[in-house]
């Protein structure tokens, strides 16, 4: 009995790595397949954001079907675009830069799968 009760950091140490990886890849399958579900859907909306162009990729990170969050990144940047759908198709309604080469945001990189992680639980 002893014996386990001296292992007993070592096992919630790895039960608690475990659940972190079992959240964060969860997260990642949900984007992976809001991305594949709405890519016709966002594949050029970005293009309502005249400050973003050239996007690298894209990941839907919400969507319940009447709002959408979607990252969009470039070579320089990162941009989180939340959009609304109305009678005519997505629209956007808030942009916000995650990371950035310039500015203020230089030097800071958040990569889609902490976002995603972050928006996702």
């Amino acid at each position: 009995m002893k014996k386990h009760l001296k292992r007993l950091p070592v096992y919630v140490i790895v039960f608690g790595l475990l659940a972190f990886l079992i959240a964060w890849c969860a997260s990642m399958l949900r984007i992976e397949s809001l991305t594949s579900k709405y890519y016709s859907d966002f594949e050029y909306a970005y293009l309502q954001n005249t400050m973003i162009n050239d996007v690298e990729y894209f990941k839907v990170m919400e969507c319940d079907g009447d709002t959408a969050k979607v990252y969009y990144v470039t070579e320089t940047d990162g941009n989180l675009l939340s959009f609304e759908k109305n009678d005519e198709g997505w629209k956007e309604c808030a942009w916000e830069t995650v990371w950035s080469e310039n500015g203020s945001a230089s030097g800071v990189i958040w990569p889609f799968w902490y976002q995603g992680f972050m928006t996702g639980f």
